[in-house]
């Protein structure tokens, strides 16, 4: 039966993360493999980094290699996120 409570009762969390979110948003760059670092395909996971950002106020730079299942990724404070994807002929950032 439902009861009405007098104050907010302490929840404990006993569910870990699957990633080291603490260490990953520490402003450093930060590069994983797929395989390794996470399971999922590296648009699954980019899609990821981008949710947990914009959860957190977060602004997320990345890179990805598909061909090699590599993302590159810094998170840095800002709310804005952004992705500049590289030109295969030249090495620099596409304009946005």
């Amino acid at each position: 039966m439902a009861e009405v409570l007098d104050t907010w009762p302490t929840i404990v969390r006993t569910r870990q993360s699957r990633y080291p979110w603490s260490d990953w948003t520490n402003g450093q760059i930060w590069q994983v493999r797929s395989g390794q670092d996470f399971e999922s395909n590296i648009k699954t996971f980019v899609q990821g980094l981008y949710a947990y950002g914009k959860r957190h106020g977060l602004k997320v730079e990345v890179r990805t290699d598909p061909q090699n299942d590599v993302a590159v990724f810094r998170f840095v404070p800002g709310a804005q996120m952004t992705s500049s994807p590289v030109s295969a002929n030249d090495g620099t950032a596409d304009p946005v």
